[in-house]
């Protein structure tokens, strides 16, 4: 895949943090800007998946055990993937 070159402002603390996982890691600070990022979405598309399910049921079926266990349910299946 073709990469594009962006410009982002970040704070000196979170610049740091940022080298030394790159450095830890032996890759580009882009690299890994590109790993958190595509973890971002994921968590977030997951997240949204998530609440689009909830809503689908009746209010009623949706105790707070059941949305845990369904909770609980997700992180199984996408633990591997994060």
């Amino acid at each position: 895949m073709a990469q594009v070159k962006i410009a982002i402002s970040i704070s000196p603390n979170l610049l740091d943090v940022l080298d030394e996982i790159a450095s830890e890691m032996e890759v580009p600070r882009s690299r890994v800007v590109s790993i958190a990022l595509e973890d971002f979405i994921e968590k977030k598309d997951n997240a949204e998946l998530l609440n689009k399910i909830n809503s689908s049921l009746p209010d009623e079926e949706i105790s707070v055990e059941n949305r845990s266990k369904r909770k609980q349910m997700h992180r199984k299946i996408v633990k591997g993937t994060w």
